[in-house]
């Protein structure tokens, strides 16, 4: 048994197969654009996760490294006034030193006004102390 031989294709044929295959082609065109759009927008997913990673990451840091600069700013003006107190506890512990010296000083001139009156008051004598034995 001989099988018959397949017609010939026919122009015909040809041009509605095609035809045909023009729409499919057209779709696997789309279909690939599609998949390449696809691994570019999971690239840059992939970029943009990162991104916000780093991003998080250095907030963090930055909050954390905020919150050591509030603290130690808080330590400083602790510091700033105790300064300030112990400044004004000496100022006033000069204050009354300085006092305490100009009346010593003051004192020490009505000591030698009174000494200089009593010398001059007294009667000469050979055997009386000097301004060095006094002293």
């Amino acid at each position: 048994m001989n099988n018959p031989p397949n017609p010939p294709i026919t122009q015909a044929v040809a041009l509605h197969t095609a035809r045909a295959l023009v729409p499919i082609v057209s779709l696997l065109a789309i279909q690939i654009r599609i998949t390449q759009d696809r691994f570019r927008i999971e690239i840059r997913d992939k970029c943009i996760a990162e991104l916000e990673k780093k991003l998080t990451d250095q907030l963090k840091e930055n909050l954390a490294q905020k919150h050591e600069i509030i603290r130690l700013q808080k330590q400083l003006l602790k510091a700033n006034d105790r300064f300030s107190r112990e400044t004004q506890k000496y100022t006033s512990r000069l204050n009354q030193y300085e006092g305490h010296f100009s009346d010593a000083k003051n004192h020490i001139v009505e000591l030698k006004e009174q000494i200089a009156v009593l010398k001059a008051q007294s009667p000469p004598s050979d055997s009386a102390p000097t301004d060095s034995e006094s002293l």
